[in-house]
């Protein structure tokens, strides 16, 4: 069962008791994760724009802050708890726990980035994409 953190979000708080109720009635064991969209902090402005021009709005609309968005942390997942109110300490440390078990066992190999954008080998092709209206 996962457990998320997010302070903001009043709705992850009961779901987080709901899971800890499930825990207990069950023995389904928790893990804890982060919400994450990418890795460095400083890719916050990139993941921005991606996201305003996905979803055709201006950036101001779709902004979300480097700490709400960033690669969890142990310490980060551990404030948000608190800030969160989450009072089963005991139930987190388990959690945290049962989390690095997880990764431990993980053997992912993963190619290296690359480009992939799809061929047209005939301007008709790419013509048929736009409507001549688009351009005007």
């Amino acid at each position: 069962l996962e457990l998320q953190m997010h302070p903001k979000f009043e709705a992850q708080a009961k779901i987080n008791e709901g899971i800890v109720t499930l825990n207990d009635e069950l023995g389904i064991p928790t893990i804890v994760t982060s919400d994450s969209h990418f890795l460095n902090p400083e890719d916050a402005n990139v993941r921005n724009i991606i996201e305003a021009i996905g979803y055709h709005k201006n950036i101001e609309d779709v902004y979300q802050s480097m700490e709400s968005n960033s690669l969890g942390s142990p310490d980060r997942i551990k404030l948000w708890a608190e800030q969160s109110g989450f009072e089963h300490e005991d139930i987190l440390k388990k959690s945290f726990k049962n989390t690095i078990d997880i990764t431990n066992k993980c053997n992912a190999q993963l190619e290296e980035p690359q480009v992939r954008i799809p061929e047209f080998n005939r301007y008709e092709e790419l013509d048929a994409l736009f409507d001549e209206d688009w351009w005007c």
